[in-house]
């Protein structure tokens, strides 16, 4: 019974022909991401608690914790929407651990995070999102020239 509840969570519409549409593999890899996204902070959220950490990343981690059942929870009826806040969650949550946290595992967690950014995108997005969305890294070479 829970085995059936994972398949139906995770895989949206596992009986269609693969290539038809690319909207329940985007959901269904939205979904993957926010579980497994959502499972790191928790872990992080319990090693904070018992170690003796700064209160600031507690406090920061509590919130994109809960920001993050949130996204689960509008995944099942705002998919595109839910991507773009989960995309925007992971770049500031990345840049935030980066920045603050003295941790070298959460630094490496938050480089990751930058660095499968475009895979990420290209998952949860068209082609074309994502060539929009990274065109701007090309500004500085094409104004050299």
């Amino acid at each position: 019974m829970f085995i059936t509840f994972l398949k139906n969570y995770f895989l949206v519409d596992s009986n269609q022909p693969i290539g038809q549409n690319h909207k329940p593999f985007q959901q269904s890899a939205l979904r993957i991401l926010l579980t497994l996204t959502t499972i790191i902070f928790a872990i992080s959220e319990l090693h904070s608690i018992f170690s003796s950490e700064e209160e600031v990343m507690l406090g920061t981690n509590s919130v994109y914790l809960v920001i993050l059942i949130g996204l689960i929870g509008l995944s099942t009826k705002y998919t595109q929407a839910t991507a773009v806040l989960f995309t925007a969650t992971l770049i500031t949550s990345s840049f935030l651990l980066l920045t603050l946290s003295d941790e070298i595992d959460a630094k490496k967690y938050a480089i990751i995070s930058l660095y499968s950014l475009p895979l990420i995108t290209r998952l949860l997005f068209s082609f074309r999102a994502l060539s929009g969305g990274y065109g701007h890294q090309y500004l500085p070479i094409l104004s050299n020239s």
